[in-house]
């Protein structure tokens, strides 16, 4: 059974994880133009397209693993948390799409190619979450932010549609339970 971090570790990682990387990237953000992607038909589209077919894969490798019998572990205190929908949709999702897409998923593209390069990092990306039953769902999920990423070298349209399916399980998860 996995060992969970509790609250302080939830709650400060991702903060200090998400400072270290506006540090690092910080001349890519003072240089990306916002106003453009907001009027970007093919970026919403995009962003739209990946969140439907990232979504659509999760939700059948979490059915297959249901199927076989298996449960994603009680992490539910940590949706109590006031900061967690800061936490879980926002921070966790530019933190995320930052490491395993922007850094490690292109750093292997250009080492060992697309297909290497995918499975690897969205390998490393599902073995980073504590839920073991959603595994292959966040490998397909992480499959689906690479090719994105590599068809469009926008990472903005990967947390973006990172931050929405975050939502929508972050909803789930409060409202409906695990």
């Amino acid at each position: 059974m996995a060992a969970y971090p509790n609250s302080y570790t939830i709650v400060l990682f991702p903060i200090v994880n998400f400072i270290v990387i506006c540090f690092a990237f910080r001349n890519e953000l003072i240089e990306f133009d916002f106003n453009k992607y907001i009027k970007d038909k093919i970026f919403w589209t995009s962003a739209y397209q990946t969140l439907i077919i990232g979504a659509i894969g999760q939700a059948i490798a979490n059915i297959a693993m249901q199927m076989i019998g298996i449960s994603s572990p009680d992490i539910s205190f940590a949706y109590h948390m006031v900061a967690a929908p800061v936490m879980f949709v926002i921070f966790s999702s530019v933190n995320e799409e930052i490491i395993y897409r922007k850094i490690i998923f292109r750093y292997l593209d250009k080492k060992v190619g697309f297909w290497v390069g995918a499975v690897l990092s969205s390998l490393i990306f599902a073995l980073s979450h504590y839920n073991y039953a959603g595994w292959i769902g966040f490998l397909a999920i992480g499959l689906v932010w690479c090719w994105t990423y590599k068809r469009t070298n926008n990472i903005a349209i990967n947390i973006l549609s990172h931050m929405a399916l975050n939502l929508i399980f972050f909803i789930k998860i409060t409202f409906l339970g695990g």
